[in-house]
């Protein structure tokens, strides 16, 4: 590949400035500005939410938390190094369910467990003056859950709620106190409310448009640096998440397919690998930095490109800047999914894809891992002896769906192929391919993912 654009001198001091530890960008939300190490985090009575208690409530509050905390630490499967008892969840899968369901096995499970479990500790401390965990009772569930109904709270999120403490319920249970084996009941599911998938994206209605990820990332190249100006392009460009764009590392570029192949291990969500396209620029940007001379002296091939410098906020903080500069709602880094579902859309139809195009592409995207294109079982409708459609039917007697069966040979054998060929490619319709190309370049396995984005 011929070498990344040149830079001018006033980007070259914004790169330098960019990996010093001081850069001292003037953001309003965002400086760049690295943090000495070991210092410690401390937070105010007021930033922890306790400035408003007495003394003796603000010691039992936080005495219920590190309880809560005690369970969770002794549930923590998500790392190996801090437990000799360490298993993995495929360990704990027997015919696709939990064998036991009071473990957590990931940082990010960690996390949002123990965020919305603190919540719901607080209120029961507030409104039934609890001092212990064993004194959580199942009609303090029931009351948490209405307050979160007349906060007006998204479905999904009372969901997750609800799951919080049945987990923490699991793990009391585990730690002796069976009393709580029914504190999240029947009646306390049911005050679920149904959800779709458009409630379940996160971000704002909509998302931001490939215009408006234009005039963030512009702004963000003039007023901060090529280094964070290009992370932006590639978000509204390729939509990768936020954890995933801080894994992405300089070896897993490939400049002259103009991709990245996000194949290590657990990197993405759900650990499934993929690839992910880059435009022209994002790679000419980016083999100009990495040829600048201005990369850290401890940087490798191997070194994460922006996770490396930058947190999930400090990436957030970027973004909130960028729209505050362009003058743009901020709606999160998740919202640049819908960026990109217009930008590779409307790449595809000014290009002109054929539909072979897009099926040669969809192969090239399962081919990054055998994972994404195993053998398996081959699957036919069913058919009656007059050659129509077998069909499954509801309790009212109206079909819903054709049945499906497994596909056998001459012999009688079952038969095995690849789940994804270009022959199967090849008599689906152009639009469903068109899904299916950017639900890869989503890392998902559905094209139903990408519905929420089409608004």
């Amino acid at each position: 590949m011929r070498g990344g654009r040149v830079m001018n001198e006033k980007q070259m001091e914004q790169l330098r400035r960019a990996y010093s530890d001081r850069p001292n960008f003037d953001g309003r939300h965002y400086t760049g500005n690295k943090k000495k190490p070991g210092t410690a985090i401390r937070k105010s009575q007021k930033q922890r939410g306790i400035d408003n208690l007495s003394r003796k409530d603000r010691r039992s509050l936080l005495a219920l938390f590190h309880e809560v905390d005690n369970i969770f630490g002794s549930i923590n499967m998500a790392t190996s190094a801090t437990r000799d008892d360490h298993v993995t969840k495929s360990e704990f899968k027997v015919k696709g369910e939990l064998r036991y369901k009071a473990m957590v096995f990931s940082d990010n499970g960690y996390n949002t467990y123990r965020k919305r479990v603190r919540k719901f500790i607080r209120y029961c401390h507030a409104q039934h003056a609890v001092e212990h965990l064993r004194d959580i009772k199942p009609h303090m569930v029931g009351g948490f859950i209405m307050s979160l109904h007349e906060q007006n709270l998204a479905a999904k999120t009372i969901s997750n709620y609800i799951n919080g403490i049945q987990k923490l319920a699991e793990g009391t249970v585990k730690d002796g106190i069976k009393s709580h084996a029914k504190l999240v009941n029947d009646h306390h599911n049911q005050m679920r409310k149904p959800y779709n998938k458009e409630d379940y994206r996160r971000g704002k209605k909509g998302g931001y448009t490939p215009r408006e990820g234009q005039i963030i990332s512009k702004h963000v190249h003039g007023k901060i640096s090529p280094l964070h100006g290009v992370m932006v392009e590639l978000l509204y460009q390729s939509g990768p998440r936020i954890d995933e764009l801080r894994g992405i590392k300089w070896r897993q570029i490939d400049y002259e397919n103009k991709c990245i192949w996000m194949t290590d291990k657990n990197q993405n969500k759900n650990g499934r690998p993929r690839m992910l396209p880059i435009s022209d620029e994002v790679a000419e940007q980016l083999q100009s930095i990495r040829d600048s001379g201005l990369l850290p002296k401890n940087h490798t091939e191997d070194s994460a490109i922006w996770g490396s410098r930058m947190s999930e906020d400090d990436i957030r903080n970027v973004i909130k800047d960028g729209c505050r500069w362009g003058h743009v709602g901020y709606g999160g880094a998740h919202d640049f999914r819908r960026s990109c579902y217009w930008y590779q859309t409307n790449r595809i139809n000014k290009e002109g894809w054929s539909k072979e195009r897009l099926a040669e592409k969809i192969m090239e995207h399962v081919s990054a891992d055998h994972k994404l294109n195993p053998v398996e079982a081959k699957k036919e409708y069913a058919r009656d002896e007059t050659g129509r459609f077998i069909w499954q039917r509801n309790a009212q007697g109206k079909a819903v769906r054709k049945i499906l069966v497994p596909r056998l040979d001459e012999h009688g054998n079952q038969v095995y192929v690849l789940k994804w060929t270009m022959e199967e490619l090849m008599q689906l319709p152009r639009q469903h391919l068109v899904d299916r190309y950017i639900a890869e370049v989503f890392g998902h396995s559905r094209t139903s993912s990408t519905n929420p984005y089409k608004g």
